[in-house]
């Protein structure tokens, strides 16, 4: 597993609390952690090296190069299935990273992608023998020198600029109606009847009735 992104026990509890202010809070951090990695202004890769889900993906897309090891990878973008909606600022985010119809098919239908496919829509970049992986994602972070960092950070800043405003300007969707639909209650439905799928038990929280 390379990331399964978010711990279903912590965030599907705190959901279904419904308490708007700690999970715009929550939003609100996690976003800003995806925001710097998306924009450090030095050379960032992924080195795959197991299946990538949901804030896992959004982990690996931030960065600027993706290498995944050879083998039997999954990829995803299962929020919508089990009832968390994608943030607006994470779609502009995967549309920057593999272009608007690929970030179409992953966002809104969960589909699981093995390696092949996932490289055909431009998820991977590269893929090496899994014993060569943090060695061929060092190399490639290394074609950049200490010298043209600032050379890298300016044209970086230059690409991201249009989804960065229009990041800006989404803000307000996910300030409006993101933390509702994530409490929504056949969101919190969605979310239960996932986590028995997925661990196999019973939640331990309660839903509305």
């Amino acid at each position: 597993m390379f990331s399964a992104g978010l711990d279903l026990d912590h965030h599907f509890a705190m959901f279904a609390r419904r308490n708007l202010k700690e999970i715009d809070d929550w939003f609100a951090a996690y976003r800003a952690t995806n925001l710097r990695l998306f924009t450090f202004s030095r050379p960032t890769v992924a080195a795959i090296n197991g299946h990538a889900y949901a804030g896992g993906f959004i982990t690996a897309i931030d960065c600027d190069y993706r290498i995944a090891a050879e083998g039997a990878l999954q990829f995803a973008l299962n929020e919508v299935p089990i009832g968390i909606p994608m943030p607006a600022v994470y779609c502009e985010i995967i549309k920057y990273a593999i272009g608007p119809q690929a970030a179409s098919e992953f966002t809104l239908f969960g589909q699981v992608y093995n390696l092949e496919a996932a490289s055909r829509m431009g998820v991977v970049q590269k893929i090496v023998p899994p014993e060569h992986l943090l060695d061929a994602a060092v190399a490639w972070a290394a074609h950049v020198t200490p010298d043209g960092y600032p050379a890298y950070s300016f044209s970086k800043r230059a690409l991201q600029a249009t989804t960065m405003a229009a990041i800006d300007a989404a803000a307000r969707l996910d300030l409006d109606r993101l933390s509702r639909g994530m409490c929504d209650p056949k969101s919190l439905r969605a979310n239960a009847r996932r986590y028995r799928e997925l661990k196999g038990k019973d939640i331990t929280w309660s839903l509305p009735a």
